[in-house]
């Protein structure tokens, strides 16, 4: 996990209400119990597998809820707030253990489905248990799932799962798509319209940062540092894919040999970053930013 402050960029959101520390105030309230039992920001979390001291964080004041879907079948996840971001972790080892701490529980009434009328979701449950431990899921807020899924297949060469939410959306629900890519990592892309501040702005929000991005034209926004970070053999056929379906990017050299490619998915204010020390089909641009450099 990297942690990025960069005031340098400018802050291209439809209304101040819409800035990273106001949005992450607004999901801090929520932990709190001091406004609603969701926040649609909460959609951007990573599922992890690990064991977790809950007694530790308590005592460091770091906020720890537990969320049940209300469906009758799902287990309730802890989650664990970052401060100061748009982020949470959702715990999936020792979640019963949060119950001797006496955590805030919450119930989200998001229509998640109940009835598994195919077996197709029991089915992929089933075959991710084995990447449970670890790193296992990355969930955003999506203004548009189906175009965040193709992408997903299409670039990546993911499969799509069944998300246990109804498709098409329905008034009052969530809805979703889900995909697994090679590696076992679940990508999960959820619409929650019930609970935006206020109506249309996941969309709205979505759309008025998409407007001034301009990956090609070197336009970088602080909503980019929001980025999933893939470590790959070679860029050159994630950039081959990405030419052939017509999508720009931005591919930058942070310094020691290493790449780092930025790809937004379509109709979506969602970033991937790819990193590598080999690209043959592309020539990084000449850009300042704070690019995370690692060693190895």
């Amino acid at each position: 996990l990297v942690f990025i402050k960069d005031d340098s960029l400018p802050a291209v959101v439809p209304d101040p209400g819409c800035l990273v520390s106001d949005a992450a105030k607004s999901v801090a309230k929520v932990f709190l119990v001091n406004e609603s039992n969701y926040s649609s920001w909460m959609d951007n979390h990573d599922g992890y597998g690990y064991d977790f001291d809950y007694q530790k964080a308590l005592e460091d004041d770091i906020l720890v809820g537990v969320w049940d879907h209300n469906d009758g079948e799902s287990k309730a996840y802890p989650r664990v707030y970052i401060p100061h971001t748009l982020d949470s972790l959702e715990l999936s080892v020792n979640a019963l253990d949060a119950t001797a701490f006496q955590l805030a529980e919450f119930t989200q009434d998001d229509c998640r489905i109940q009835e598994d009328r195919d077996g197709s979701y029991s089915r992929d449950r089933a075959n991710s248990e084995a990447n449970e431990l670890g790193w296992n899921k990355a969930t955003f807020m999506s203004a548009r799932p189906k175009d965040a899924a193709d992408f997903a297949i299409s670039v990546f060469g993911a499969r799509e799962m069944t998300a246990p939410y109804p498709w098409p959306l329905q008034p009052g629900c969530t809805t979703a798509k889900w995909v697994s890519l090679p590696c076992g990592l679940r990508l999960h892309f959820v619409y929650a319209p019930e609970y935006e501040r206020v109506p249309g702005f996941i969309r709205n929000f979505t759309d008025t940062v998409l407007s001034q991005r301009e990956l090609e034209a070197g336009r970088f926004d602080q909503y980019m540092y929001n980025s999933v970070m893939f470590a790959v053999d070679s860029l050159d056929p994630i950039i081959t894919r990405l030419r052939a379906l017509a999508l720009p990017f931005l591919l930058l050299a942070p310094g020691d040999g290493e790449l780092a490619l930025f790809v937004t998915v379509p109709g979506n204010d969602i970033t991937f970053q790819l990193r590598s020390s080999h690209v043959s089909v592309a020539t990084p641009q000449d850009i300042v930013m704070c690019t995370q450099m690692f060693d190895g």
